[in-house]
């Protein structure tokens, strides 16, 4: 579940930008 959760918080900082 890591690799989801790095994932999506990579998603966010992208989104965010």
């Amino acid at each position: 579940v890591d690799a989801v959760a790095e994932e999506v918080e990579l998603r966010k900082s992208t989104n965010d930008m």
